[in-house]
């Protein structure tokens, strides 16, 4: 029996967008995602130094710059409308999909206070994405040792 390929789509990537074509072979078209090198590592974001000097330039009243007088909360909104541009762009929608789960069952809190919203895209993007598609043992290592977690 055939795989269905719209399902597939939904069901392990993150749909099909508009006019997208549909997988001729949704086994192979999952295996190849989950091959393929995530594009969205190569993408710079902010560091845990970067978001450390945000706060402190906040503090001291001169974040005039990129994030303005908003701090790390501006800093972390950038960030959050940067993930979501990623997610729309994908060319691995399986990959992106997984760093998702994985990001929301690996959860930093805002409620522990000091400078973890900072921390937020480093640790995905060094602790999360890396290992989104290899060892559950690598990731979970990854993540709960990341300066965000602690």
């Amino acid at each position: 029996m055939r795989a269905d390929p719209y399902h597939a789509t939904r069901r392990f990537g993150l749909g099909r967008r508009g006019a997208e074509p549909l997988p001729d072979d949704p086994r192979q078209w999952l295996s190849d995602q989950l091959n393929r090198r995530d594009p969205a590592l190569d993408v710079p974001v902010s560091s845990i130094a970067d978001a450390l000097r945000t706060q402190q330039e906040f503090e001291m009243g001169l974040s005039a710059g990129k994030t303005g007088m908003r701090g790390l909360a501006g800093l972390f909104r950038d960030e959050c409308a940067a993930a979501l541009t990623t997610a729309i762009r994908t060319t691995v929608p399986v990959t992106e999909r997984l760093v998702w789960l994985w990001t929301n069952h690996f959860t930093i809190s805002g409620r522990a206070g000091g400078n973890v919203f900072g921390f937020a895209a480093d640790y995905i993007k060094t602790a999360i994405r890396p290992h989104a598609t290899g060892r559950i043992v690598d990731l979970l290592r990854a993540a709960i040792l990341h300066p965000a977690m602690l």
